[in-house]
């Protein structure tokens, strides 16, 4: 209301071809964004909330510039290394209130803190084709940090500030009708913030790793051309097939000032699902 906000958006990319095999990529890019997936500082529950830009919440905006290596390799195989470094600015999370996870619908929009992030990292992709098989295995280095002068004087590690990422990908089709596929993924604990035992204060936000999280989905797929010519697939997946528990949250009990437990707590198991799709 009575406020319009403008932006522009600058991309551009460079592509050099060595030799049939070896191609060098670089790319810089700017974005913005309207709408602001909002989530508490300092607890780590799966809850968000989205926030429209107004006339006094501004629009995110990020920029970005990324290059890398890219290997075509004989039988199938290719390997791909790309680094980035990104800078984000309009930032917003909510700063708390009592017990109050989100706030009041009448105040919601003074109720965030505006900030600032930076990432960098890089990644590597493995992959192995056929006519039958798929396989990709994908490695991730990055770092994530935030800057919300309001809760802290420093930067600080963002909520997913996951160092490490390794996803494992792998499909094998027995028939045109009939294929299975599996995915293993894993990455460092997300971040949340506890208070520290001595003076029982909120120190640096998201000052604590949570245990690792990984979990294996598996699936099948039966295709069938139906009478007028369309595609229909059932599928029948199994999404964290060996139940892992992963951290949702954490809560830290302190003994005395001198020794600390930490207990984590997990809601979601093994979640077996199926899906009808129709093409035409």
């Amino acid at each position: 209301k009575g406020k319009t906000w403008h932006s522009v958006e600058p991309r551009v990319a460079l592509s050099f071809r060595i030799s049939p095999m070896v191609a060098l990529k670089t790319s810089y890019t700017e974005m913005s964004q309207f709408a602001h997936c909002i989530a508490s500082t300092y607890i780590d529950l799966p809850f968000n909330m989205w926030m429209p830009s107004t006339a006094g919440i501004k629009p995110s905006r990020a920029r970005q510039a990324a290059a890398g290596v890219y290997l075509n390799l004989p039988h199938g195989m290719n390997v791909n290394v790309e680094g980035w470094y990104k800078t984000m600015d309009n930032l917003y999370e909510y700063g708390g209130t009592g017990t109050s996870i989100f706030p009041s619908i009448t105040t919601w929009e003074t109720s965030f803190r505006e900030g600032k992030g930076k990432s960098w990292g890089a990644s590597a992709e493995f992959g192995y084709r056929t006519e039958k098989t798929d396989v990709t295995a994908s490695y991730t280095l990055s770092w994530n940090f935030r800057r919300f002068d309001a809760f802290w004087h420093d930067w600080y590690p963002d909520r997913n500030d996951n160092r490490h990422k390794l996803t494992l990908m792998a499909n094998y089709r027995f028939s045109g009708r009939f294929d299975v596929y599996a995915g293993w993924n894993w990455h460092s604990g997300n971040r949340t913030t506890v208070e520290g035992y001595q003076s029982h204060q909120f120190g640096r936000p998201n000052n604590l790793s949570l245990p690792d999280y990984h979990r294996l989905d598996l699936g099948m797929n039966f295709r069938k051309t139906t009478r007028k010519g369309n595609e229909s697939i059932w599928n029948v997946s199994v999404y964290n097939a060996y139940c892992r528990m992963n951290t949702i949250f954490a809560n830290v009990q302190y003994n005395d000032f001198e020794t600390t437990k930490g207990i984590t707590y997990g809601i979601v198991p093994i979640i077996p699902s199926f899906s009808y799709t129709l093409k035409f």
